[in-house]
This record gives structure tokens, sequence and C-alpha cells, in this order.
């Protein structure tokens, strides 16, 4: 179970009052980084790619990487 809650600091967020009894780690969220334009881009067109069928089976690129790795 993931519960994300935005807080105060002070007063006890919604979030947790929905959590069911027990003992919890709080770690803190890093904001998320905006996409560059150059990424943004490469997303979009990798989504094409993939959508074209412009794909290469996991098996076989875990033989590639594993045959450069020397495995």
């Amino acid at each position: 179970m993931t519960i994300v809650v935005d807080w105060n600091g002070s007063g006890v967020p919604d979030g947790l009052r929905q959590a069911p009894p027990g003992r919890y780690v709080l770690v803190p969220v890093e904001p998320e980084a905006d996409l560059t334009d150059e990424e943004q881009r490469g997303l979009v067109e990798a989504l094409a790619s993939a959508r074209r069928g412009d794909t290469v089976p996991a098996a076989e690129v875990r033989r590639a990487i594993q045959a450069r790795l020397g495995r």
C-alpha cells in the first residue's frame, strides 16, 4: 500500500488517517524534474517507434547485454 501525502509539518494529513494501524517509514518524495525539450522529443519518438512495431524482443536485448558483459 502506498499513500502519498502533502504535509504542512504540524497537522496530521488525511492520507495518514486513512492508513491502517501499523508501523510506517516515511520517506520524503523528491520533486519530479520537468523533462527538457530534447527528452520530451525523445519520448515522443520512442513511443511512435514502438507503435510502428520497430521494437526488439526483451530476450534479444538481454542476450546482447550479457554478451557485452562477457557472461
